[in-house]
């Protein structure tokens, strides 16, 4: 049962990009070509990380509209999450 109330689901995913974030920054040392940048809009945050030219992006896009985290990746493509209200786990919709 994924979480529909748009409160709880912003603070889980705002959640979420920081621990991602936090743990990208120390493979930044190891991997200067990372660029990683965090931004918002009306639809919900985004945080991406360019990796060196010709390897692609991955994306983290939060979709407040649909309580949805699409994760877009250069080697398997879009994939959608939500959060489970009985677990607070992020399961994919596929799943």
């Amino acid at each position: 049962m994924p979480v529909k109330d748009s409160a709880t689901f912003k603070v889980a995913a705002r959640d979420l990009l920081d621990k991602v974030e936090q743990a990208i920054e120390p493979m930044k040392a190891c991997n200067d070509v990372f660029v990683v940048s965090r931004s918002s809009n009306e639809e919900g945050a985004e945080l991406s990380i360019r990796l060196k030219p010709g390897d692609g992006m991955y994306k983290l896009d939060v979709d407040e509209r649909n309580c949805s985290l699409n994760l877009s990746s250069p080697m398997s493509g879009v994939h959608s999450y939500v959060l489970c209200s009985r677990t607070n786990d992020w399961l994919g919709m596929d799943d």
